[in-house]
């Protein structure tokens, strides 16, 4: 029994060691993924969608402090923006008070900017720290500091201060105030060439002086021209820039990929008709080859970017596809903004328009990876995709992609406010076009007022869909937002007062609802809050007929006791069907009083009806008093 017991126990033992000592090959420790601060942050947002009912980030989380309307908007966010001006400038002014150094590790932004003067200590440490924070008018007085104490400065500092200065035109950014550039007034509506022939470089400036210093020192020649002309072509100063371009190519000196990227965004500039810039682009791109200089993306974007300006040419179109199919062939694939480009080039063919728009979502679609900021002009893709989808195709499916698209990537990537608006305003009348009015209220209330606020046109139209398709059950909501978005105008609310009018004709239970929306305009503006509004004759007869339609006869006396002392100021008339619901409804309460008035009001406007009014006085069987009966006769001896 015992040596049964140890077989057993022995062969159980040797399963084990067989089975924890088997083979489980080499363990390989994968390499570590560099990481930057903000990976887990990005990972976080990554699980969560946009929720469009909550106001940005930027505005206080307060119904009482939440801005709703787009003049509130701006005016919310510029003087939050305004605030950080005024303490950096008093951080700035009084630095003294600012010494103590609370945070661990010290947090450069909250430090006070040192001010350089002619008794600062400075050194060539400090100049290239300023280079690297892109502090380029502290980089200039510094260097011009150093320069009066003949304190030596190597030539590849000076070669980075001429980039610096090239790239920024001796003037410093103003990237920092993000509120500003992004409620700056859009300049897309100018023409792409006077955008790009604006000229702003400054001639005889600090940055050809510094580019003299840095050739006379034996700094890299090469490196120095190209920054030169690149700073030149940036700026406007084409002439020059492509008179040094033919001297380097005559002395022999290498020009960069830069160089020539920004060559061709002036091509426009440089000569005359549509083929001649065109065959410009040829030989450059040709030259780029010969000399061993290998394109990039900015090169694609530069080309796409003038065929645009010329894109009134019978070969532009052509030439873009070849353009798009030898970069690809070179491994280069396009940015959202090549995209951008080849919806202009391509937007005054209807016919070709919808296939390009829809191939470029469909690549879209399939490689998401490729919806990120690649150039600096990609912010334009969505807001020229959606105008042209919108005004141009009226393809509801595409425009839905698009907007997919948005919303699943990078949301900056919609541009600035004015870009913004645009694009919703595009995609709204185009889903105005295109839905049912309770299809389109469902998209209207999840986007409005957070994420876009409609302008007055786009209201106009609304109203426009909700008469034509009778959405009366809307109407309150139309009200509230025009009082929310502070957009009460005179010709919105005279066509609100007509749709309230012939909704609670339309459907009679509405009528109580309608009767309360008009009452809410007589009092919004009796109310003196709004300016520059004036009644209407038509108006006050749309109020008048809403509001006895709700059986609010008390607030029907206000109304006409109005329409009688202001017919000498008051341009227009009330309906005659609205005035006389009146007279019935005032006989109907036995006020005869009321009733005459009216009349009375209707006879000095000279209106031929007055007869048939009064019919209806005396023969209602009502017993007149004797001042009743003696308007009465005064009024049938016009007869």
């Amino acid at each position: 029994m015992k040596s049964n017991l140890r077989f057993l126990l022995r062969r159980s033992l040797g399963e084990h060691a067989r089975t924890y000592s088997s083979d489980v090959g080499e363990i390989n420790i994968p390499k570590r993924i560099h990481r930057s601060p903000t990976d887990i942050l990005k990972a976080l947002s990554g699980t969560v969608g946009v929720d469009p009912t909550a106001a940005h980030y930027k505005f206080h989380d307060d119904p009482y402090l939440m801005p709703y309307s787009n003049p509130s908007k701006r005016s919310y966010a510029l003087s939050q923006e305004a605030g950080r001006k005024a303490a950096q400038w008093v951080r700035q002014t009084h630095a003294d008070l600012f010494q103590h150094k609370v945070a661990d590790p010290m947090i450069e932004a909250f430090v006070p900017k040192i001010e350089f003067s002619d008794e600062s200590t400075v050194s060539e440490q400090v100049l290239q720290t300023l280079i690297d924070t892109h502090q380029v008018s502290d980089v200039i007085t510094v260097y011009q500091i150093m320069k009066k104490r003949e304190t030596g400065v190597s030539v590849v500092t000076k070669q980075n201060i001429l980039e610096l200065v090239c790239f920024y035109n001796c003037q410093d950014s103003s990237d920092q105030w993000v509120e500003e550039n992004w409620f700056k007034q859009s300049t897309e509506a100018k023409n792409v060439t006077q955008r790009l022939g604006k000229k702003t470089w400054k001639d005889g400036g600090f940055a050809e002086k510094i580019f003299e210093e840095v050739l006379q020192e034996g700094g890299d020649v090469s490196s120095a021209h190209c920054a030169l002309i690149c700073g030149m072509l940036k700026h406007g100063q084409v002439d020059r820039a492509w008179k040094m371009i033919e001297e380097c190519k005559q002395k022999g000196v290498n020009l960069s990929t830069s160089v020539y990227n920004e060559l061709l965004k002036k091509s426009v500039f440089l000569r005359e008709s549509h083929d001649m810039v065109w065959q410009f682009m040829v030989e450059t791109m040709s030259e780029m080859n010969s000399v061993g200089i290998q394109p990039n993306l900015d090169t694609l974007n530069s080309v796409l970017r003038c065929l645009e300006a010329i894109a009134g040419n019978k070969n532009t179109k052509m030439n873009a596809q070849s353009i798009l199919v030898e970069f690809k062939n070179l491994g280069i694939e396009p940015s959202l903004a090549s995209y951008a480009h080849l919806i202009r080039i391509f937007v005054r063919d209807t016919g070709r328009l919808s296939g390009v728009i829809r191939s470029i979502i469909e690549t879209l679609e399939k490689n998401p990876e490729q919806i990120k900021p690649r150039c600096p002009t990609d912010n334009l893709f969505f807001i020229r995709a959606m105008d042209a989808i919108a005004n141009t195709l009226g393809d509801r499916e595409l425009a839905d992609r698009l907007d997919k698209l948005l919303h699943k990537s990078d949301y900056s990537l919609v541009g600035s406010s004015f870009s913004e608006s645009v694009y919703y305003r595009c995609y709204f009348l185009l889903l105005m076009r295109t839905s049912e009015i309770d299809e389109f209220m469902d998209l209207y209330y999840k986007f409005v007022p957070n994420i876009y606020v409609p302008e007055l046109g786009v209201i106009q139209e609304l109203m426009n869909a909700v008469e034509a398709q009778m959405g009366w059950k809307h109407i309150p909501k139309l009200w509230g937002d025009l009082v929310l978005f502070e957009q009460v105008r005179t010709n919105l609310v005279a066509k609100l007062l007509s749709l309230a009018a012939q909704g609670a004709s339309e459907e009679p239970s509405l009528a109580p609802e309608m009767a309360q929306v008009c009452w809410s305009i007589w009092e919004k503006i009796q109310g003196g809050t709004v300016r520059n509004f004036e009644w209407s004759g038509e108006m006050m007869g749309d109020i008048l007929n809403v509001i006895l339609g709700g059986k609010e006869l008390g607030k029907a006396h206000i109304i006409m006791e109005r329409i009688d002392r202001a017919q000498d100021t008051m341009t227009g008339e009330p309906a005659l069907s609205s005035l006389e619901k009146y007279v019935d409804a005032c006989l109907e309460a036995g006020n005869v009083d009321a009733a005459l008035r009216c009349i009375k009001y209707c006879d000095s406007r000279g209106m031929v009806e007055v007869e048939k009014l009064l019919a209806k006085i005396t023969g209602s069987g009502i017993k007149l008093d004797g001042p009743q009966e003696r308007v009465v006769y005064e009024l049938q001896k016009k007869f």
